[in-house]
Order: C-alpha cells, then sequence, then structure tokens
C-alpha cells in the first residue's frame, strides 16, 4: 500500500493514511524551477494524528535553471495507523535567491 501527497504551493496538505503498518521507504518526484544554492535539504514526515516528525533522509539539489531529481528514501521504520493525517516536510537552508518554484509528488510504502 502507499500514500502518494501531491504538493504544489501554496497548497501543501496532509493525506490520511490507508492502512496501519510501518513505512519502509518513501519515493519523491521533485521539480524545482531555479535553483540558487546547492546546500543539503531534509525530508520528514509529520503525523499530525500523533503529533511527531520523523526524518526521511537528506539530499541536495545541482544549481540550475530547472532541476528534476527522483529521490529514495529506505530502511525506514516509521509506524502509522489507518487514519493518521500525514504530511511531507521539506527543510531547506535560506537560498541567496527562493526558486520560483517548487513541486514534488510523495508516496510513501506500507508494509
Amino acid at each position: 500500500h502507499s500514500i502518494t501527497t501531491s504538493f504544489s504551493p501554496p497548497n501543501i496538505r496532509s493525506k490520511g493514511v490507508n492502512k496501519t503498518g510501518i513505512i519502509r521507504s518513501c519515493i519523491i518526484s521533485m521539480y524545482i524551477v531555479n535553483v540558487s544554492s546547492g546546500e543539503l535539504s531534509d525530508f520528514r514526515i509529520r503525523n499530525h494524528t500523533t503529533n511527531t516528525t520523523s526524518v526521511l533522509g537528506t539530499t541536495a539539489f545541482n544549481v540550475g535553471a530547472n532541476n528534476i531529481k527522483t529521490i529514495l528514501f529506505t530502511g525506514l521504520n516509521i509506524p502509522v495507523t489507518l487514519g493518521d493525517e500525514c504530511s511531507t516536510v521539506y527543510l531547506t537552508p535560506t537560498w541567496a535567491t527562493n526558486p520560483t518554484g517548487v513541486y514534488m509528488v510523495v508516496t510513501y510504502m506500507i508494509e
């Protein structure tokens, strides 16, 4: 089973978990327009129902006009329960110039 959440500013939203189990992996497909720096960025999952946050992993993006990247985080052990409301958190360092667009689709695989 999986949960897929689409993010498109300013419509960041959470999704309800469709199965009780353990999140084992996460695939994030991102498109960032006009990246001005290449520092490391963190990804986390926020479970609003249990008021907990878990780290998914870290990655960096190449500086450039348009960046498309697919990120796979494996080896996760994050328990969820049917109906939990979750969202993905993308934490970045301060950019010299903010990108003009950040779009992502996130899929969690639940055992």
